[in-house]
């Protein structure tokens, strides 16, 4: 007969943590820390678009409602500051003729986290703008990109 030993009873008794005797150890500081500022990115009052932007974030994602809020602002003129991200040439086939063959903004209303895209007209100088300029612009809002999470419009400087 073979005897065959038991592991439990081989086995190395385990290690045990001890719970420290003394529990007069400093107390946690009630010091509070310093106040450190929430980082805003509410922009100043002062642009137009704010509501605009407010009610896009405000409306739900799914459905057309972005879509309507936009088109009730299509009939205002707004003074608005790009925060630029690129700069290319338009190539759209459904924009008015005098966008076609012009440049399209794509960036940043400034202040906020919403996107934009603004076509110009040829005759407008902005192919020397680089990423991260704040460009001044009058624009007519013209749709929503819901493709892109964007407001699409027609920059209307001296016009």
């Amino acid at each position: 007969a073979r005897s065959t030993s038991d592991p439990v009873d081989e086995a190395p008794d385990p290690w045990l943590a001890e719970a420290p005797s003394d529990f007069s150890a400093e107390p946690p500081s009630t010091e509070e820390p310093a106040a450190v500022p929430e980082p805003t990115t509410a922009p100043s009052q002062s642009s137009p678009i704010l509501p605009l932007v407010e009610q896009i974030r405000a409306a739900d994602r799914f459905g057309d409602e972005r879509e309507r809020i936009v088109e009730s602002w299509s009939d205002r003129e707004l003074d608005i500051t790009v925060e630029i991200d690129r700069v290319s040439s338009t190539f759209s086939s459904d924009a008015a003729e005098a966008y076609r063959n012009g440049w399209t903004v794509t960036g940043t209303v400034a202040g906020t986290e919403q996107a934009i895209e603004v076509l110009t007209p040829a005759d407008r100088s902005v192919d020397g703008l680089g990423r991260g300029e704040q460009w001044p612009t009058r624009i007519v809002v013209s749709k929503w990109d819901s493709l892109y999470n964007r407001i699409s419009a027609l920059d209307v400087t001296g016009q």
